[in-house]
């Protein structure tokens, strides 16, 4: 298992696009609607790391929400939406290494959790931290993941 903790995520605004896909197809609609953002908005400054929200989880399917952290006042473009989202306590915990591992670590989360005692409210979602176009070496790669809890 990982390093857990508890902390206070602050409110955050961000630019997003939304897509349900396959399961096995997140990363190429993470790529999409990361690039749709960026080409509609591209004076956009980024406050943070790109986000990924899980809005819903399925055998086969999952709707997610591509988010970039930008200032409160950006305007968007048509056909990305500006959207805060609240300020939360949440359980998180950090995943260094390939994409490929995210499954995983998912898991480990949700059972400590659980082994908690913790209610989770709210939509899950992690941040990627290190951009590959930066660091080519899958094994440096640190996302983070967060679980809003009461």
């Amino acid at each position: 298992m990982g390093n857990y903790e508890i902390v206070d995520v602050p409110e955050m605004a961000a630019l997003v696009r939304r897509a349900t896909c396959a399961n096995t197809q997140i990363g190429p609609a993470i790529g999409r609607l990361y690039g749709e953002i960026m080409a509609g908005n591209p004076d956009a400054e980024l406050e943070g790391p790109p986000c990924l929200f899980y809005l819903r989880w399925g055998p086969e399917n999952c709707d997610i929400e591509a988010a970039l952290p930008v200032a409160p006042t950006t305007i968007p473009a048509p056909g990305t939406e500006l959207k805060t989202y609240p300020a939360c306590r949440a359980v998180t915990t950090e995943h260094v290494g390939s994409y490929e591992g995210l499954a995983q670590a998912w898991m480990n989360l949700w059972s400590h959790i659980t082994a908690s005692k913790l209610d989770a409210v709210g939509t899950p979602w992690d941040c990627y931290v290190t951009d590959p176009g930066e660091e080519p070496d899958p094994n440096q790669w640190v996302t983070e993941l967060y679980v809003p809890v009461i």
